[in-house]
């Protein structure tokens, strides 16, 4: 399997310096004089900033997201990534709730078998046709030509 790169989630950033307005309904990275990110707007509020390369893995970005103690509000959808090249200009962003799908998709949750219950769960029954009186019946499995009607003593399935 293929290492997920950061940037594969990436949109272009909305950037404006500090003290200017944020984009309506969408997210804006602040900036200072030298074009550093400082902060974040999103439409739900502020949101925290991990900034990274834009070569950065998902994996290594996971790592930095655990260092910083921000893994733990990425369910929150409060973190943006904000990739930045080496000059220093930003290339581009990972909004809150593409990152906290992708982390969950990566992660082992989704595989666990623990949160699917058990394999052996009874199944419930149906309700069939009969195919000679035409009558409602509940069963839990039919099998033609030998399950019985209910209404009669005839098979429920002939094939």
């Amino acid at each position: 399997m293929t290492e997920r790169m950061i940037a594969e989630l990436a949109v272009e950033a909305h950037v404006a310096h500090v003290g200017e307005p944020a984009h309506d309904g969408d997210v804006t990275v602040f900036v200072d004089d030298d074009g550093r990110p400082t902060s974040a707007l999103g439409p739900r509020g502020s949101l925290e900033i991990l900034s990274v390369e834009p070569g950065a893995s998902l994996d290594q970005v996971t790592g930095l997201l655990e260092e910083t103690d921000l893994i733990e509000r990425v369910l929150d959808r409060t973190v943006l990534v904000v990739l930045v090249a080496d000059d220093g200009t930003i290339t581009g962003v990972v909004p809150p709730r593409v990152l906290a799908s992708a982390l969950i998709e990566e992660s082992d949750v989704r595989s666990d078998p623990e949160l699917h219950g058990q394999d052996d769960v009874p199944v419930g029954t149906s309700v069939v046709y009969c195919e000679e009186c035409g009558h409602p019946g509940r069963y839990r499995e039919v099998e033609p030509g030998i399950t019985r009607c209910v209404h009669g003593d005839h098979p429920v399935r002939r094939s």
